[in-house]
């Protein structure tokens, strides 16, 4: 079955970084799977953003509100509304997150709204007490704003382990989300599958013809080479898990 896909910014402006996708770019692919009844039957949504900026609700949306894809918003709660101060990209310009009135109208418009944990902190690293923090709270803050209950998390920088899935359903989450599932996980309850399902990640050089190959019979050539991407946020990862 087809896997969701994974942006983040849809952004025209400049960055280090691979993952945003130009307004055209975003159009294009968009446009692409709209055309070839893109659909994720075993899933809550067919496309993806992580970390909720602002370019959600200004460049994405209106061009979702035209398709029949069905689409939700990771959230970082400690940084709605703010700059994207967390994240590491030397010389670039800073970009703002979704502020509240504007998470707000994108759950009203259809979107599902999910947890991107409070910090965007590796959620391995931390200790059971902040782990659950993380968990916790942000899902309340997000239910408060939108007024619908929030099931679903994106783990920050796709990283999660045993520990984590099994805390993230005890503090109410049914579905979680990863890029590169590890196949070899000893996790054989199916409650906790659906704590680590997978996302195929989408790039700004990305086209409408890599996305297909991404879905298609060339899916682990295009993983390799999003792994090698994913693993710049080492340095993102190492500098948010010492604030």
């Amino acid at each position: 079955m087809p896997l969701p896909l994974a942006f983040h910014k849809i952004d025209n402006r400049f960055e280090w970084g691979f993952t945003r996708n130009t307004v055209p770019g975003f159009r294009r692919i968009v446009n692409s799977l709209e055309k070839r009844r893109f659909c994720c039957d075993n899933e809550l949504f067919e496309i993806s953003f992580d970390d909720g900026y602002t370019s959600i609700y200004e460049n994405a949306f209106p061009i979702l509100e035209k398709t029949s894809l069905r689409a939700i918003v990771f959230i970082i709660t400690d940084f709605i509304g703010k700059d994207s101060c967390w994240d590491i990209y030397p010389g670039a310009c800073r970009f703002y997150h979704l502020d509240k009135t504007q998470i707000r109208s994108l759950a009203e418009a259809g979107f599902k709204i999910g947890s991107h944990t409070v910090t965007h902190r590796n959620l391995c690293r931390l200790d059971n007490g902040n782990l659950r923090s993380e968990l916790e709270d942000s899902r309340k803050i997000l239910e408060d704003i939108c007024g619908f209950p929030v099931e679903t998390i994106s783990y920050p920088f796709g990283r999660y382990d045993k520990r984590v899935a099994e805390t993230a359903l005890e503090c109410g989450y049914k579905y979680g989300y990863t890029f590169f599932k590890n196949h070899d996980d000893e996790m054989p309850d199916g409650l906790i599958q659906n704590l680590i399902r997978e996302r195929i990640p989408v790039y700004l050089f990305d086209t409408p013809l890599s996305v297909l190959l991404k879905l298609g019979s060339l899916r682990s050539f295009e993983n390799l080479k999003g792994r090698i991407i994913k693993s710049y946020n080492i340095f993102t990862d190492m500098l948010t898990g010492n604030r």
